[in-house]
C-alpha cells in the first residue's frame, strides 16, 4: 500500500485549470470562498438554493427578436442544454436571431426572486462564470449586474436598467472569466443615479444580453458564482489538514456510489478532456480503463471525475486501486468542482503494471463549499500516450455520512419483468442489467422449480438513460398462462409474475380511479379510497366564493367549487378540463353495448355509484358542472366567455394537503380559448344527458350557445403568456382548431345550418384538409393533439346531419392520423429492440 501525501495549499487555484484562462481582473482572487449560482447539474430552471437565495433562469427579449428557450414573458419555462464546462453534463444556452429594430435585444438571465429586496453579496469579491459561443455565433456578450441602484423593483432608480456589468468576447472554447465588483462598470451617458460601485448588497441576478440588428447568437454559460472574501485575509483554517490522524472506517460511509463498475456501466463518473488531449474510457472486468491516446498539456486534459458534496471539518479517507499498461503518472484530487478550483487533497504518484492500493485522508477546510469532485488525472507532460490505466474500488468515506438507500433502479432486481404480467399472445420481454459482455443462459421456471423455457439472453449494450449495461430475453413463444413464474440468469431470479389475457382487467377502474382522487370541494373518504391514509378533509372550500384577481377586469365572486385539480399543484383550468372530460365523454359515445355495460351504475367505487346514472358519467359530470361555474354572468364584461383558470397566487408549496389553509386563490381573465371548451364540452354534455337528465342537458346547450356566440364576438382574448405565476399561462394564439371542434359539437348536438357552416368552412373541415400521412417522427402527436381531431372523432362517432361523404373523410382523417401513430409506435419498439 502506498500512503499519498498532500501536495499545495488550498487557497492556490489549480494550475491546471487556471492557467490559461482569460480573466477580467489580473489580481488573483484571494479567498476559496464561493456561492454557486448555478452548475446546471439539476437539469432544472431554478438556481442553486443558498445562504436564503433562490431564483430562476430565463431568457428575455426585445422587439422582434426570435430566442430559445421560449422568453418567460412570452409564457417560454427555461431548459438547460447538454454540453456543460469542465466536462459536466448540462449547461445554461440562449440562440436565436436578434430582431431588424436597433434597440432589439436577447438575453439570458439567473434572477433572484428571493429575498426581493436582493441577495446580499458583499462577503464575495466578485463573480466566475465559464462562456463560450456557438460556431456562426457572434461572441459580444454583455455581463449585466442589476443591483439596488438599476432595478425598478429596488424603487430607487429614476432611469433604469443601466446596469453595473462588463463587455465580453466569446469563444467557441469554453472560457474562465473572473470579474471583481470594482471592475463591473455602468454604460456612459444615462442612468438615474449613476454610484461610483455596484451595490453587492443588493444584487437582483446576472444577465448575458446580446445586441445588434439581425445578429445570430448562440451564447452557453456555466459553472456562475460569486467568488472571495471581501475585506478579509484567506482563513488559515483553509489549509487541509494532513497530520491528524486517518480516519476510522466501519460500515458503509462512502459518497462514491459506483465504486468497483460492476454493472458494467461508468456513470455517475464521466470522461473530460481538454483541447490537445485525447482519449477514451471503457468498462472491462469491473475496472474503468482509460485509454490515452494524447495525455494534452495539462495535468486536467485527461481526467475521471465523479461529483461529491463534502462538509466542512469533516475527515475524508479516499482509496482506490491502479495498474497501467506502463508505468505514467496519475493524480488524484479532491477539491471544488466550479470555480476557482481549489484543492482539498491532492497527490500524484507513479503507478505501475500491477495493481496498487492508493490511500489518502485530508479535513475538509470550512470555507462553506459543499459542492465538490474527486478527479483521477491522467494528462499533461508526466503522462505517457499509449497507456491503459485502470481503477477499481473507488472510495472516498465520511465516517460522520450515512449513505441513503441506493436509487430504486439499483435496489431493484437485476432480472426486469413486468411483474403484472405477460398476456398469452402477446410480446414477452425481460431486461437483465450485467456487466457480462457475452450471452448468458437463462431459464423461465414454474411457480413448482420446473423449467418451462429456456435460452440465451440477447446483448444490448450500455443504456444511455439508465447507466446499466442490458441484456434482453425474449420468451414470446412460449403462452401457457400460469401464475409464479420466475425467470433465472445465472444467481439472478426476477420476481415473481403471471402469464395470462386476464391480468389488466382492473386497469379501467384504476385509471378512472385518478379524477375522483382529484376532486376539489369535496372530502375523499373511505371505501372509495382505496387506504385511509388517501383520505381527506374537503379540499379548498374558499373556491365556492371565488374573487377575480387584480387587473383581471372584474369585481364580482363565482362559486368555482368542486372539479379536478390540474396536476401535482391545485390549480383548475377550463382549457385543460376541455379534453380531459371531452375523452371521458367520448368514450361513452363510441362505447358498444357490451362497454356501456362495463362502464355503468355501479362500476366504479366513487359517492355516486348506485345512484341510476352510469358511473363514468357521474365523475365526467362534477368537472362539468364546475366548468358550468365558470361561465361569465350575463352583463359582465366578456359574458358567455369562461374565466381560464382558477388557482393560486403564488406556486403552492408541495406536498399540501388541499383541505389546509394555503395562499388566497383568485379568478383569472376570461379568454377565447376557455370559451370554446366549455361552448364543445357543454354541446357533447347536452347530447349525452337528454334522455338521462334532461335539465341539466338544456342547461348545458344554453351555456354552450352562449360561450360559442360569446367567442364569435370575441375572437382574439387570448390568454396572456405571462400569466404564470402560481399557475401554467395554458395559452394558445392559434384558436381556428377550438373553433372547429366546438361547432363540430354543436352541429352534432342541434343540427342548426349556422354551425354546420361554420364546420364546412373551417380550414379543419375534412372537405378542406385532405388527410395526410403523418408516420414519421413525432409529427404526429401533434396531429392527434389538436382540437380537429376531436371534432372528426364527434362527426365520425355521434349521430349527426353532415352528409355521408363529409362523415367519411372525417372518419378517412382519424384513420390516417391513427395510423400514423402506429407506424411511429412500431418505428420506436424497433429501435427498443
Amino acid at each position: 500500500m502506498s500512503a499519498w501525501v498532500v501536495l499545495g495549499t488550498a487557497c492556490a487555484m489549480m494550475e491546471s485549470d487556471s492557467s490559461s484562462q482569460p480573466r477580467g481582473s489580473t489580481q488573483a482572487v484571494t479567498c476559496t470562498r464561493s456561492a454557486v449560482i448555478e452548475d446546471g447539474e439539476n437539469n432544472d430552471h431554478q438556481v442553486v438554493v443558498h445562504a436564503n437565495r433562490n431564483g430562476y433562469i430565463y431568457t428575455f427579449r426585445g422587439g422582434d427578436t426570435e430566442v430559445s428557450p421560449t422568453a418567460g414573458a412570452d409564457g417560454g419555462v427555461f431548459t438547460m442544454s447538454l454540453g456543460g464546462a469542465n466536462g459536466s453534463q448540462h449547461a445554461a444556452r440562449m440562440h436565436g436571431t436578434v430582431g431588424s429594430d436597433d434597440m432589439a435585444f436577447a438575453g439570458l438571465g439567473f434572477n433572484f426572486t428571493d429575498p426581493q429586496v436582493g441577495f446580499d453579496a458583499s462577503r464575495y469579491e466578485g463573480i466566475s462564470f465559464f462562456a463560450r459561443r456557438g460556431a456562426g455565433s457572434g461572441g459580444q456578450v454583455r455581463l449585466k449586474v442589476p443591483d439596488s441602484k438599476t432595478f425598478p423593483a429596488a424603487g430607487e432608480c429614476t432611469e433604469c436598467f443601466n446596469d453595473f456589468g462588463v463587455d465580453l468576447e466569446l469563444t467557441e472554447e469554453w472560457q474562465h472569466f473572473v470579474f471583481e465588483f470594482e471592475e463591473l462598470a455602468q454604460l456612459p451617458g444615462w442612468g438615474a443615479p449613476r454610484p461610483a460601485m455596484i451595490d453587492a448588497a443588493s444584487v437582483y441576478g446576472l444577465q448575458f444580453q446580446v445586441q445588434g440588428p439581425g445578429a445570430a447568437f448562440d451564447i452557453w454559460v456555466d459553472d456562475v458564482a460569486f467568488v472571495g472574501c471581501a475585506g478579509e485575509s484567506a482563513p488559515g483554517e483553509l489549509t487541509p489538514i494532513t497530520g491528524g490522524s486517518e480516519p476510522t472506517i466501519e460500515g458503509d460511509h462512502d459518497l462514491i456510489r459506483n465504486a468497483s463498475f460492476e454493472a458494467g456501466a461508468l456513470s455517475p463518473w464521466v470522461l473530460t478532456l481538454g483541447p490537445e488531449a485525447s482519449a477514451r474510457v471503457e468498462i472491462e472486468d469491473g475496472r474503468a480503463c482509460v485509454d490515452i491516446d494524447a495525455p494534452g498539456e495539462r495535468l486536467s486534459d485527461v481526467q475521471l471525475r465523479h461529483r461529491v458534496r463534502l462538509e466542512d471539518a469533516h475527515a475524508y479517507l479516499s482509496d482506490f486501486v491502479a495498474r497501467s499498461s506502463q508505468p505514467t503518472a496519475v493524480r488524484a484530487r479532491v477539491g471544488s468542482a466550479g470555480p476557482p478550483y481549489v484543492d482539498y487533497w491532492a497527490s500524484q504518484a507513479e503507478v505501475g503494471t500491477g495493481d496498487q492500493r492508493f490511500v489518502g485522508h485530508f479535513e475538509k477546510p470550512g470555507d462553506g463549499a459543499r459542492l465538490a469532485e474527486l478527479s483521477l488525472q491522467l494528462g499533461g507532460p508526466s503522462a505517457k500516450s499509449g497507456s491503459r490505466v485502470c481503477f477499481d474500488r473507488i472510495s472516498l468515506s465520511d465516517p460522520e455520512y450515512t449513505p441513503p438507500l441506493p436509487p430504486l433502479a439499483e435496489r431493484a432486481p437485476k432480472v426486469r419483468v413486468n411483474q403484472i404480467g405477460y398476456a398469452t399472445k402477446r410480446r414477452k420481454l425481460a431486461v437483465f442489467a450485467t456487466a457480462e459482455k457475452q450471452p448468458v443462459s437463462w431459464e423461465l421456471r414454474r411457480e413448482d422449480g420446473s423449467v418451462a423455457k429456456s435460452g440465451e439472453s440477447k446483448v444490448r449494450g450500455e443504456d444511455s438513460a439508465s447507466g446499466d449495461f442490458l441484456h434482453h430475453v425474449d420468451f414470446s413463444s412460449f403462452a401457457e398462462p400460469g401464475t409464479g413464474y420466475t425467470l433465472a440468469l445465472g444467481d439472478q431470479v426476477s420476481p415473481p409474475f403471471a402469464i395470462g389475457d386476464d391480468l389488466y382487467e382492473g386497469l379501467r377502474g384504476d385509471a378512472l380511479a385518478y379524477f375522483y382522487y382529484n376532486r376539489s370541494g369535496t372530502p375523499l373518504e373511505l371505501p372509495h379510497v382505496a387506504d385511509e391514509r388517501w383520505a381527506r378533509g374537503p379540499g379548498h372550500p374558499g373556491d365556492a366564493k371565488a374573487a377575480c384577481r387584480e387587473g383581471s377586469g372584474c369585481d364580482y365572486t363565482l362559486d368555482a367549487s368542486g372539479g379536478w385539480y390540474d396536476a401535482g399543484d391545485y390549480g383548475k383550468y377550463v382549457v385543460n378540463a376541455g379534453i380531459s372530460t371531452w375523452t371521458l365523454l367520448n368514450l361513452w359515445e363510441r362505447a358498444d353495448a357490451k362497454g356501456r355495460a362495463r362502464l355503468g351504475d355501479g362500476t366504479l367505487s366513487i359517492p355516486e355509484r348506485s345512484n341510476g346514472v352510469p358511473d363514468l358519467l357521474d365523475e365526467a359530470r362534477w368537472e362539468i358542472d364546475w366548468m358550468l361555474r365558470m361561465q361569465v354572468p350575463a352583463g359582465q364584461p366578456h359574458a358567455g366567455l369562461a374565466h381560464h383558470k382558477l388557482h393560486e397566487e403564488a406556486w403552492t408549496g408541495l406536498p399540501l394537503d388541499p383541505s389546509a389553509d394555503g395562499p388566497p386563490r383568485f379568478l383569472h381573465r376570461p379568454s377565447t380559448s376557455a370559451g370554446l371548451n366549455l361552448a364543445a364540452v357543454a354541446a357533447q354534455a347536452a347530447r349525452v344527458w337528454k334522455s338521462i337528465d334532461p335539465a341539466f342537458s338544456k342547461r348545458c346547450l344554453d351555456a354552450a350557445e352562449r360561450a360559442y356566440a360569446a367567442a364569435v364576438a370575441e375572437p382574439e382574448l387570448y390568454a396572456p403568456s405571462d400569466d404564470n405565476v402560481g399557475g401554467g399561462p395554458y395559452d394558445d394564439k392559434s384558436l381556428s382548431d377550438e373553433f372547429y371542434w366546438a361547432a363540430a359539437e354543436l352541429y352534432a348536438t342541434t343540427g342548426k345550418a349556422e354551425y354546420a357552416k361554420a364546420v364546412k368552412e373551417s380550414e379543419h373541415s375534412p372537405r378542406s384538409r385532405a388527410p395526410t400521412p403523418r408516420g414519421e417522427g413525432g409529427a404526429v402527436l401533434d396531429e392527434l393533439a389538436a382540437c380537429r381531431q376531436r371534432g372528426h372523432l364527434t362527426l365520425a362517432v355521434a349521430p349527426n346531419k353532415l352528409d355521408a361523404k363529409s362523415v367519411e373523410q372525417a372518419r378517412a382523417a382519424i384513420v390516417t392520423a391513427a395510423r400514423g401513430y402506429c407506424t411511429t409506435s412500431a418505428s420506436r419498439a424497433t429501435r427498443s429492440r
